[in-house]
């Protein structure tokens, strides 16, 4: 049974939600002494994400009711203390039988919040979740599969609020409860223990039967300057559920798997820090080749530049074959050799050999070249010669390519690096293009007398030599894994 009061209007709009009016009372006026109020200052939490992005501070408060609770040897118990020095715009009561026992007999709870929140000034809304029926107070298991749906409960009602929960009041199966949800839900929420007075094991308890509020509010020390203690202490503790799934997505990055480290950050909910988030969603594009559809600003800081947009296409496509070889993937490695090879003898071709291929394109962007269009110039003439091509079309392939470069430029480092690719396709991939066993680095040496490691040092050697130097940077999806590690680390 649910029940919800308000205490006084708030300066920024609660949620939606149904409630009850009330007007604020104060029960306490002319009937004892006047005092010097303790209120705690409301900016106490550093590096509180909410301070961080400029919204207003505000907390919830869930919290289990206990025997010292609200006030005991005249100190405030855990949830008043709790309440006085952050301030929360709602408390969520959690009684069992025994404690709602005596919130219906004299409303000691309620009216004790609704006091602190008149005397400090600020608004308060009161809700009460009344377990009647529970006794067995010891079970771990009841209280955390309740508490559960009651935190998710108030984190989507009040998403813009920090949740704060008390370890101090209640059952030790229920403080214990409370301590692994903050460590485990895939959203932050800030645990807070409240110290003795003394320091130490409390003792010898008040006895609940005879408890009168009125005059223990006003013999409460804590509400006098001079005799308040700031008896709060939040919990430091990593969320474990953020631990662990934070090395789970570190380990897919290991092997630049970034469709499945993004769905272990999608699993992290609001534990994922929101750059982070950005940079994977980027990865996963870059990884498919839509690099393109990066943001510009993101782009530019994980995308190496190159001088033209076709280096940089065919420069991230021989990344993206890399991160196949790292992963294992060897049948899609060797695949994906033929289009790799293609672009960049292509490449080679047309600035290294100084011949426009796009001259005698059949159709604009294809590959297919025409007979016709060839035989109109000198250049093209020679390419027919060199081709050996008679009449029609023809598409141009890695082997024409390397026929091109040989008759035009055969002193070039390229050429030579080009050809053993091509006999490393002829032999090896083509082969694996139309197996359904398993693909090993045993088939790899037995066809063409290299590893795959060796053939990828030719690779990058032959990318050296076409595309220059400068514009490869080899290392370019590690910098991108670390600035992601770096983005993970970053605080809520």
């Amino acid at each position: 049974m649910k029940q919800l009061i308000p205490v006084r209007g708030r300066k920024h709009p609660l949620p939606k939600l149904p409630r009850l009016q009330a007007e604020a009372t104060n029960p306490r006026q002319g009937t004892e002494p006047q005092l010097d109020r303790t209120c705690a200052p409301v900016d106490f939490v550093e590096g509180n994400r909410l301070q961080k992005e400029g919204l207003p501070l505000d907390y919830i408060l869930f919290s289990p009711v206990g025997g010292t609770d609200p006030i005991s040897f005249k100190r405030d118990g855990g949830i008043l203390h709790i309440c006085r020095k952050y301030r929360p715009s709602c408390v969520m009561l959690y009684l069992s039988g025994e404690m709602l026992a005596y919130q219906q007999k004299d409303d000691r709870y309620r009216e004790a919040l609704k006091s602190l929140a008149d005397e400090c000034g600020f608004s308060l809304e009161i809700r009460s979740e009344e377990r009647p029926g529970l006794t067995q107070v010891h079970l771990f298991d009841i209280f955390y599969q309740d508490f559960e749906k009651l935190l998710h409960n108030l984190h989507q009602g009040f998403p813009r609020h920090q949740l704060l929960v008390n370890l101090s009041s209640g059952t030790p199966a229920m403080k214990s409860a409370l301590a692994v949800l903050a460590a485990m839900l895939d959203f932050h929420v800030l645990a807070v223990q409240v110290a003795t007075p003394n320091q130490q094991y409390n003792g010898i308890r008040e006895k609940l039967e005879g408890f009168d509020l009125k005059s223990s509010w006003a013999c409460n020390l804590d509400r006098r300057p001079e005799t308040y203690q700031d008896r709060c202490t939040e919990s430091k503790g990593e969320n474990l559920r953020g631990k662990l799934q934070r090395k789970a997505l570190e380990a897919h990055l290991e092997v630049y798997d970034y469709q499945a480290a993004r769905t272990v950050g999608e699993q992290m909910g609001e534990l994922l820090p929101p750059e982070a988030k950005e940079l994977l969603n980027a990865a996963c594009q870059r990884s498919r080749q839509e690099w393109k559809s990066i943001g510009e600003d993101l782009r530019e800081r994980i995308v190496p530049e190159a001088p033209s947009s076709e280096e940089r296409d065919i420069f991230e496509y021989l990344l993206n074959l890399r991160n196949r070889l790292e992963r294992g993937e060897l049948a899609e490695y060797l695949r994906g050799l033929t289009p790799g090879l293609y672009r960049l003898s292509r490449f080679a071709v047309e600035h290294i050999a100084q011949i426009s291929i796009a001259d005698y394109r059949v159709e604009e962007g294809g590959d297919k070249i025409s007979v016709s269009k060839m035989q109109q110039d000198e250049t093209g003439r020679r390419l027919l010669n060199i081709l050996k091509i008679k009449s029609g079309n023809h598409y141009l392939s890695t082997e024409d390519c390397c026929k091109i470069l040989k008759a035009q430029c055969a002193e070039h480092r390229c050429v030579g690096l080009l050809q053993e690719l091509r006999l490393v396709e002829e032999k090896a991939r083509n082969k694996a293009a139309h197996r359904i066993d398993p693909i090993t680095e045993k088939f790899i040496a037995d066809e063409c007398g290299l590893s795959a490691r060796q053939i990828q040092g030719l690779l990058e050697s032959a990318a050296s030599a076409i595309l220059g130097q400068k514009t490869l940077e080899w290392g370019s999806y590690d910098h991108m894994n670390e600035r992601i590690r770096r983005a993970l680390a970053e605080p809520l």
